[in-house]
């Protein structure tokens, strides 16, 4: 199993490092949202994700999100970890947005304020803090541009404009049919061992991700 329920396989303290993936809202259950995990102290494995615009969120992990293991090597997983525990001092500052291109971190763990329209989502939101910190999760050039995705990106920004500014709105339309990277996609190259992983074999451990959280029910 790439991933298994948090309330049934507990994740490991000696982990330190890894990635959960659930569905946020009950009545959608092909909408999925994905977090990093760290371990570093005795409070118990922490949950750190953006969970909207302006809502940088760490708390306790969700028992019935579905959870995997870094494949980073030990020394880095210590690393990341505590550089994980430092975002969140940006609870106020990150925004949505549905390209991504640049850097949004620092080395302290600082937000670093993009132009007007451009922000993260929950996935790139990790892409970020790994390439920040030199680990490049996915081949980003292999992505494709999928019809789909432009649908997303679409219903995502007319429930955006109940939360975000018209300026902001106006300046995210602007990039859609950007690449789009999706949770199951991204917690692929967190569990990975081998990074950055090119589209296809991020797909093809994505499947396996979502098997484990759909089981034998259709995939979408």
């Amino acid at each position: 199993m790439a991933v298994s329920r948090q309330s049934a396989h507990p994740f490991a303290p000696d982990e330190m490092l890894g990635v959960a993936i659930g569905i946020p809202n009950p009545d959608n259950k092909w909408q999925r949202h994905v977090g990093l995990i760290y371990w570093i102290d005795n409070s118990g494995p922490r949950f750190c994700h953006l969970a909207w615009h302006f809502m940088l969120r760490d708390e306790p992990l969700p028992a019935d999100y579905f959870c995997g293991p870094s494949g980073l090597d030990p020394v880095n997983k210590i690393f990341m970890a505590a550089y994980v525990a430092l975002l969140n001092q940006n609870v106020g500052d990150v925004p949505y947005g549905i390209d991504y291109d640049g850097t949004y971190f620092d080395d302290q763990g600082h937000y670093i304020v993009q132009p007007l329209g451009r922000g993260l989502t929950c996935a790139t939101f990790i892409l970020a803090v790994f390439a920040r910190n030199g680990f490049d999760l996915v081949e980003t050039e292999s992505w494709p541009e999928r019809p789909d995705d432009v649908e997303w990106q679409q219903q995502i920004i007319g429930v955006l404009g109940r939360y975000a500014s018209r300026e902001h709105i106006e300046a995210v339309k602007q990039n859609v049919g950007a690449k789009r990277f999706r949770p199951e996609e991204v917690a692929a190259g967190v569990v990975s061992q081998n990074i950055p992983l090119h589209f296809s074999a991020a797909r093809v451990l994505a499947q396996e991700i979502l098997h484990d959280m759909y089981g034998g029910n259709p995939i979408q």
